[in-house]
């Protein structure tokens, strides 16, 4: 066993250890530039093991690594949770088809371990208690920050307009305004 920074694994490249049928399909062009190791500074040695798996069409910090790596925005996941482009997992809901996922990498050899007490801690919907699974989707956004238009203290003047019930969303909303670069539309 070595040990090294992270830094020098940068650029190196990997083979996927599924088969075709349990990943999809990539075009050359996205292929070429998938397979290889980036680097992101929302990957901690506090918060889990600093090696992750990046997917750009599931999560903020995954989707602007691979902005600033030029990696594919991938999104094979419906608004049900279900797989939509995975031919053997397709309409199977992502959690549901982990165990499956699980024994494909061990019939191929890539499992290096696997502790059945450790266990990925989802996001979960603060209404429903469900896991959240984030998916890239075309969005539009205004720029809060702009000092041209100052958007944010128009919004933040409409907000201490409104009469809030409960009465803490007003102060939750205006966090929120004030503490983000944009807002979707």
């Amino acid at each position: 066993a070595a040990t090294l920074p992270g830094k020098r694994l940068e650029g190196l490249k990997y083979r996927h250890p599924l088969a075709s049928e349990c990943r999809g399909e990539l075009t050359p062009e996205e292929a070429a530039a998938s397979f290889r190791i980036v680097l992101g500074d929302h990957v901690t040695m506090d918060a889990g093991t600093g090696l992750v798996h990046t997917a750009p069409g599931h999560g903020e910090d995954d989707f602007l690594t691979g902005q600033r790596e030029g990696l594919p925005v991938l999104s094979p996941v419906d608004e049900a949770g279900r797989y939509t482009t995975v031919e053997k997992y397709r309409g199977k809901k992502v959690l549901d088809a982990n165990p499956e996922i699980v024994e494909d990498l061990k019939a191929s050899g890539a499992l290096v371990g696997l502790d059945p007490k450790f266990r990925h801690e989802y996001p979960h919907c603060w209404r429903c208690k469900n896991p959240v699974i984030f998916r890239a989707t075309v969005q539009w956004f205004v720029r809060l920050d702009d000092p041209a238009t100052d958007v944010r203290r128009g919004a933040l003047e409409a907000i201490a307009k409104v009469k809030w019930t409960p009465s803490w969303g007003e102060q939750r909303i205006a966090g929120m305004v004030e503490n983000r670069r944009e807002w979707v539309i």
